[in-house]
């Protein structure tokens, strides 16, 4: 999980860029205001490649904070029963 703040809303659309170039397989789960959450398959990249990629980027970018972590049990059950609910509507 990437999630990420930008100064501002004028930068995410540079951050989206970035984010589906740099990780092609990565998932935008979330978007608020200048707040926006990805999913990046641990298959794919390592947490200290996506770490090393965005402090290169930052500025660029114009990112505020950032956090890389693994996802929590708890995160992928929250998913799964998201994915369900909306499959059921």
């Amino acid at each position: 999980m990437v999630e990420l703040r930008c100064k501002s809303m004028d930068s995410l659309e540079a951050l989206h860029q970035f984010m589906f170039r740099m990780f092609p397989n990565s998932k935008l789960e979330e978007e608020h205001l200048t707040r926006v959450k990805y999913s990046i398959p641990v298959k794919d990249f390592s947490l200290s490649q996506v770490f090393g990629a965005l402090e290169k980027e930052k500025e660029r970018l114009g990112l505020d904070d950032y956090s890389v972590s693994q996802c929590t049990l708890e995160q992928v059950f929250l998913s799964l029963a998201s994915g369900q609910q909306q499959e059921e509507v």
